[in-house]
C-alpha cells in the first residue's frame, strides 16, 4: 500500500480514484511554506547583492529638463524670420555651449566642455501628444468612412502631430557617473541654453531681421539739396520720394506688418503710404514741380549741359535695350519655327540685333532639346517674360527722354528771358528754397518713423518678449535615479522573486507526491 499523508486526499477504494478537495489542496500548498520562504529569501537576497554590485559598478545620473516653444515666424517649416535654415542643433551649437559653460563655471565642479557637450540634448517634444492622437482615435473609429476618407483623417493627424513636434523642443542635461552638481545650477543651465542660443542669434547673427535694408541716416540730406541746382534738386527729390515708397512697400508685406504701429506718432505702414502719396501729389508735384517747370535756374549752362549728357546716356539705354528685346524675339522666333517643322531653320537677323554667336556654340542644338522637352514650354514663358520686362524699361526709358528734352526746353526759354527777370523770379526762387525745406522734413519723418515700425516688427512681433522662444510646462523638470532603481530593474526584481517562490512551491508538491506513492 502507498503510504497517505494525512493532510492529502483519501482515495476511493472501489473505483481507485483519488478525491481531491480545495481544503486538501490547500492544505498541501501550506505545507510548502517553509521551502517556499527559504527559496524566495535566498533569491531575494542574491538580487539584492547583485543589486549592490551593479550599484557600485554603475554610476547614477539626474537629468535636468527645460520644455521650450518656438515662436518665431517661420518655426514650423524650419526657417528663421530671416528665410536661414533653423535646425534643432542650432540651439546646443559649440558656441552657444561653450558660452553656457563659461557663464556658470562648469570646469569648478569637474565637468570639462566635452563631457558637457556630450550631456546636452535637443530633441522634439509635443505637450498634447495623446490628446491630439486620441481625437484622431476617435475619428478613425467612424465605421462609415470611406477608404479615402480614412486615409485622408491618417494624413492630417501626421501633418498635426509634425506641425506639433517641430514647434516645441525639450533640452535636456542628463549628468551621468559621480559627478555632483546643486540642483539649481542643473535647472539654470537648461534654462540658459536657450537664453544664449536665442540671444546669440537675434543679436549677432540677426535672424529676427528681415531682407529690407534699413539706415538710421535720413532718406534726404538738406545741407546737400541746398547745393543743387533747381532741375536737379527735384530730380534728388523725386529719387528720394522713389526709395521711400519702396521701402514702405516692401515693409507692408512683412509678416505682421498691418497690425503694427509706431509707439511715438501712432501711425502704421499703411499711414505712412497715404501720407507719402499726399505729399507728393499736393506738395512735390502740385505747387513744387511747376514751379522747376518754369525753368528757373541758377545756372542755365550747367543745366544745359548736365541734361544733354542724361539724354545722350538714355538714348545708349534705350538701343541697348531694343538690342536684347530683338535678340529674345529672335530667340522666341527659332522655337516657333522649330515646333513647327522639326527643323532649327534661323529667321532673318535684324541688323541691329545681337548676333546668335553670342549665345555659344551649341545654342540651335540646345534650343532644339528644349523645344522636344517638357522644359520648352516654361523656357518659351520665360522668354516671353522678358521680352515684357524689357519693353516695359524701354518705355520707361523713353518717358526720361521727354522730361529731360522738356527740361532743356524750359531751360533754353528761361535764357531767351533772361533779360525780363525780375521780382517774380527772385520770390519764385525764394519759393522753391522753403518749400524743398519743409518736403525734405516731412519726408525724413516718414523715414524714421517707417524704421522705428520695422524695428518693432522685428523684435516684438517676429519673437516672444523679445525672444525666440517662450517656456512651456514639463514635470517632471528633475529626474534622479539609478539603473537599479528603474522601472525595469524592479520589475525584473519582483518576477525574479516570483519565479522562485512558483518553483519552490511546485518543486516541493511534486516530491511530496512522489514520497507518497512510493512503496513501504
Amino acid at each position: 500500500m502507498a503510504k497517505i499523508q494525512d493532510n492529502w486526499p483519501a482515495a476511493d477504494a472501489k473505483n481507485g480514484v483519488e478525491e481531491f478537495s480545495v481544503a486538501d489542496l490547500l492544505g498541501a500548498i501550506w505545507e510548502t511554506r517553509r521551502w517556499v520562504g527559504i527559496a524566495t529569501l535566498l533569491t531575494c537576497l542574491a538580487l539584492i547583492g547583485l543589486a549592490a554590485l551593479r550599484y557600485v559598478a554603475i554610476p547614477s545620473y539626474n537629468v535636468y529638463r527645460h520644455a521650450i516653444q518656438f515662436t518665431f515666424a517661420g518655426a514650423g517649416s524650419f526657417t528663421y524670420p530671416n528665410e536661414a535654415q533653423f535646425s534643432l542643433y542650432d540651439i546646443k551649437s559649440p558656441a552657444i555651449l561653450q558660452t553656457v559653460f563659461e557663464e556658470n563655471n562648469l570646469a569648478d565642479y569637474d565637468i570639462s566642455l566635452d563631457e558637457f557637450t556630450e550631456f546636452v540634448s535637443v530633441e522634439p517634444f509635443a505637450p498634447t501628444y495623446d490628446m491630439v492622437v486620441e481625437n484622431f482615435r476617435v475619428r478613425l473609429e467612424n465605421r462609415q468612412l470611406t477608404v479615402a476618407e480614412r486615409r485622408q483623417v491618417a494624413l492630417e493627424m501626421r501633418q498635426a502631430i509634425n506641425a506639433l513636434t517641430s514647434r516645441n523642443a525639450v533640452i535636456s542635461f542628463n549628468i551621468q557617473g559621480r559627478q555632483s552638481i546643486p540642483a539649481e545650477l542643473g535647472a539654470r543651465l537648461v534654462n540658459d541654453i536657450p537664453e544664449a542660443w536665442s540671444n546669440m542669434f537675434i543679436n549677432q547673427l540677426g535672424v529676427v531681421a528681415t531682407p529690407i535694408a534699413v539706415s538710421d541716416q535720413n532718406i534726404a540730406d538738406e545741407e546737400l539739396a541746398g547745393t543743387l541746382d533747381n532741375q536737379l534738386l527735384l530730380d534728388y527729390l523725386g529719387e528720394s520720394f522713389s526709395r521711400t515708397r519702396k521701402h514702405l512697400e516692401a515693409l507692408s508685406e512683412l509678416a505682421f506688418a498691418q497690425g503694427s504701429v509706431d509707439n511715438v506718432t501712432g501711425k502704421s505702414v499703411l499711414d505712412l503710404i497715404r501720407e507719402l502719396e499726399d505729399l507728393e501729389t499736393f506738395r512735390l508735384q502740385g505747387s513744387f514741380t511747376p514751379l522747376i517747370q518754369l525753368g528757373i535756374t541758377q545756372n542755365p549752362d550747367f543745366i544745359k549741359i548736365t541734361y544733354n549728357n542724361r539724354l545722350r546716356e538714355l538714348q545708349r539705354d534705350v538701343l541697348g535695350v531694343e538690342a536684347e528685346m530683338a535678340a529674345v524675339q529672335q530667340t522666341i522666333d527659332i522655337f516657333q519655327v522649330t515646333t513647327n517643322t522639326g527643323d532649327a531653320q534661323l529667321p532673318e537677323i535684324s541688323p541691329n540685333a545681337t548676333s546668335i554667336s553670342e549665345f555659344g556654340n551649341n545654342f540651335i542644338d540646345r534650343i532644339i532639346e528644349l523645344t522636344d522637352s517638357s522644359l520648352g514650354f516654361e523656357y518659351r514663358r520665360e522668354l516671353s517674360e522678358k521680352f515684357l520686362e524689357l519693353n516695359l524699361s524701354k518705355i520707361q526709358f523713353e518717358q526720361a527722354i521727354n522730361r529731360t528734352r522738356e527740361r532743356i526746353n524750359a531751360t533754353n526759354n528761361t535764357q531767351q528771358g533772361e533779360n525780363n527777370r525780375g521780382a517774380g523770379q527772385e520770390n519764385a526762387q525764394n519759393m522753391i528754397k522753403a518749400e524743398s525745406k519743409s518736403i525734405i522734413n516731412s519726408l525724413n519723418e516718414i523715414w524714421q518713423t517707417a524704421n522705428r515700425v520695422f524695428s518693432q516688427i522685428s523684435t516684438d512681433r517676429l519673437s516672444y518678449n523679445g525672444r525666440l522662444y517662450r517656456s512651456i510646462p514639463l514635470e517632471p523638470a528633475h529626474i534622479s535615479s539609478h539603473p537599479v532603481f528603474s522601472q525595469r530593474s524592479i520589475l525584473l526584481f519582483v518576477a525574479a522573486n516570483l519565479a522562485a517562490f512558483l518553483f519552490a512551491m511546485f518543486a516541493h508538491l511534486i516530491l511530496q507526491m512522489r514520497r507518497r506513492t512510493k512503496p513501504q
